[in-house]
């Protein structure tokens, strides 16, 4: 089975595209868990909060039994009779709040000395040579992390300030574009299909020549009809021929979807046009560009309104200034052995930040709003 570990305000990775997806809930170390079975025509989320240390054992027992399971009350049932779990109850139902989709190319800063380096190439294809070279450059330069992303591409953090002219000059010498139009951008092509690359860049020339704005939204390309697992805004299908004329060259035929809201994670689909012809989608999908604009604010709107107060509180805690990453006295830090209660103030002055290393003195006080 697939799994997704994710955070709902996030839009970088998929959040509903697996069999099992944990997500983050406003309870700390506890996990909705949204899941859809192979063999299931719908997803379900299952009736309570998952313990973050429960996680790799439901998960897999939902492996060893998910053949015979019909239903989520079913699974429940059954997953209570053989576990034991420290369960939570879910007081309020999943919100996930609408996000735009960002622009994650370039070089971009991240704290006060610190890079992060986002590469995409429009072609779906992939330098080996290069990738080895820059690999190289990433060990020489103390750069630990390369975070592969669902789009094609992948995401460098922690690149440091003096490195920045180095790995500047390493990109420009091979050629590597890091600013491409956004109208290239975002797009879930499947692997190794020429036809389908052949099709997104037509696309793409048709939107430039119109001067259409495409930021915010995701496209996907898809040659399996009803197999919607795509985190995308909208998708393009490409209709199976009849069995009677595939001896024949006959043009293929197309259906545009999009989601509901444009938002993948409703995971609700909207047919918009079936059985067209590949000249009449430039037109469609201009259309619904529109009318993703025209209904971005209504969707804000939407989700301002929910069934349960939520109290928000202001907490005072100690973040970092180069990460962001927050140390809280009321859980302390076990990579230091800090014990939980332990006052900022009384560490020691060795202390580094656990995510970027950075020391102590880099930490200032922040209120931070919880709710």
């Amino acid at each position: 089975l697939k799994i997704n570990i994710t955070d709902p305000k996030q839009r970088l990775v998929p959040i509903f595209n697996g069999n099992l997806n944990f997500i983050a809930s406003d309870q700390e170390d506890y996990w909705y868990l949204n899941i859809k079975l192979p063999h299931w025509k719908s997803s379900a989320f299952y009736p309570v909060l998952i313990y973050s240390w429960d996680i790799n054992s439901i998960s897999k027992q939902i492996e060893e039994i998910h053949e015979d399971i019909s239903d989520i009350d079913e699974l429940f049932f059954v997953m209570n009779k053989n576990l034991e779990t420290n369960n939570k109850t879910m007081e309020k139902e999943l919100k996930v709040p609408f996000q735009t989709f960002p622009y994650y190319e370039g070089m971009n800063r991240l704290g006060t000395d610190l890079y992060w380096l986002g590469l995409y190439w429009r072609n779906n294809k992939y330098d080996l040579s290069f990738l080895k070279a820059f690999c190289g450059f990433c060990l020489d330069n103390s750069i630990g992390k390369i975070c592969i992303t669902p789009w094609k591409s992948f995401v460098v953090k922690g690149i440091k300030k003096s490195s920045r002219p180095e790995l500047e000059r390493f990109l420009g010498k091979r050629g590597i574009n890091v600013r491409h139009s956004q109208l290239e951008m975002n797009w879930h092509v499947p692997i190794d299909d020429g036809e389908a690359l052949e099709l997104k860049k037509y696309l793409v020339r048709s939107f430039d020549q119109n001067d259409i704005s495409t930021y915010g939204l995701t496209f996907g390309i898809s040659n399996e009809v009803g197999k919607r697992s795509h985190f995308a805004s909208v998708i393009i299908e490409k209709n199976s021929l009849p069995t009677i004329v595939k001896e024949f060259e006959v043009r293929p035929t197309y259906n545009v979807l999009h989601f509901e809201h444009f938002d993948p994670n409703s995971q609700k689909y909207i047919t918009y046009a079936q059985d067209i012809d590949k000249i009449e989608l430039p037109g469609l999908l201009m259309e619904l560009s529109k009318m993703y604009f025209d209904q971005l604010g209504q969707v804000d709107d939407l989700e301002k309104t929910t069934d349960v107060e939520v109290v928000e509180t202001k907490q005072q805690l100690y973040q970092c200034q180069d990460c962001f990453t927050v140390y809280d006295e009321s859980f302390g830090d076990e990579d230091f052995n800090i014990v939980a209660g332990t006052k900022f103030q009384d560490i020691s002055e060795a202390y580094e930040c656990p995510v970027c290393s950075a020391p102590k003195s880099k930490f200032k006080e922040a209120m931070i709003q919880m709710g």
